[in-house]
C-alpha cells in the first residue's frame, strides 16, 4: 500500500482552484450552446415533445416579446386591483 503526500500545499490548492475554473468555464459554454440551439430551434418552427424527457432542455428560453407581454399583463392587473 502506497500513501502519497502533497508537500506543496499551494500548488494542490493552485491545481484545485483551476480545476473549478475549467469547469464553472465548461458549465457556461454548455448553457450558451444550449440557449443558443433552443432558439434555434424555435426560429424553425420547432420544439421538443411535451411530455418526453427532453422538455425541460428548453423550458427556460423564452423569447424577449413573451416576456414584455407578460409582464405588461401583469402590470395591468395590479392596476384594475389598485382602482
Amino acid at each position: 500500500m502506497t500513501f502519497m503526500i502533497p508537500l506543496q500545499g499551494d500548488m494542490v490548492r493552485l491545481c484545485k482552484n483551476l480545476a473549478k475554473k475549467r469547469l464553472e468555464k465548461e458549465r457556461l459554454n454548455y448553457e450558451l450552446v444550449r440557449i443558443d440551439n433552443c432558439t434555434r430551434f424555435m426560429q424553425r418552427g420547432f420544439t421538443i415533445l411535451p411530455g418526453s424527457r427532453f422538455e425541460s432542455i428548453c423550458s427556460d428560453v423564452v423569447p424577449i416579446a413573451a416576456l414584455i407581454e407578460a409582464e405588461q399583463e401583469q402590470l395591468t392587473k395590479q392596476n384594475e386591483y389598485t382602482q
